[in-house]
């Protein structure tokens, strides 16, 4: 069966992300400007797919530097309901993660900069979200994690941790935390992965 390409620039060579192949009512799409290399070409060949449609796209998925609720329309119920609380004693970083989660079209609630003071906030505003970094003064969030879910008994815990905390990340698993995400944070991943998380714990 024959492939017919259409406007797809530089199909000779180069490599190109799964991402960039989306399969939909056999048609393939492929990004604009995406290069084809021939292994992709021995996958269309053996799935016998007739016709090979682009997107037009200005940037593939991948570099995109913005991501918004809107793009989950099947659970924007959910993520519109979501109150986050951020815990971190780094107010850049505090900063930093509000800024990514509110320009997504999350709500934050508040933010806390020990444990001591996520146990209370917690408690007073009932988030259903809670980002909390391991290492903290005065009381960390490996030993806040168990309260914060005592106080707020509806509220998720993902942990924010450094490289070579993983053994410390096992154990706030272990206690309750729902997932982890490693520093430094990159704003658009994380977030995205935040909305996976509050997809995620609707489902059950």
């Amino acid at each position: 069966m024959n492939i017919r390409i259409v406007d797809v620039e530089g199909i000779e060579r180069g490599m190109m992300a799964a991402d960039d192949i989306i399969a939909l009512d056999g048609t393939t799409i492929v990004r604009k400007g995406i290069e084809l290399e021939g292994r992709h070409m021995r996958l269309f060949k053996r799935a016998l797919i007739s016709q090979v449609r682009v997107l037009p796209a200005e940037r593939p998925a991948e570099d995109k530097d913005t991501i918004h609720i809107d793009e989950y329309p099947n659970n924007l119920a959910c993520l519109k309901a979501a109150r986050i609380m951020i815990v971190d004693d780094s107010k850049f970083l505090r900063f930093k993660l509000h800024k990514a989660l509110t320009s997504a079209g999350l709500t934050v609630v508040g933010q806390a900069e020990d444990g001591n003071q996520a146990v209370d906030k917690a408690k007073e505003l009932q988030p259903t979200m809670v980002t909390m970094d391991i290492e903290m003064p005065n009381f960390d969030g490996l030993s806040a994690v168990e309260p914060v879910r005592a106080a707020a008994p509806g509220a998720e815990v993902v942990m924010i941790s450094s490289a070579g905390d993983e053994e410390r990340v096992l154990i706030a698993l272990a206690r309750g935390a729902m997932d982890f995400i490693h520093k430094p944070i990159d704003p658009v991943s994380t977030v995205r992965a935040i909305i996976n998380m509050i997809i995620v714990s609707k489902e059950f």
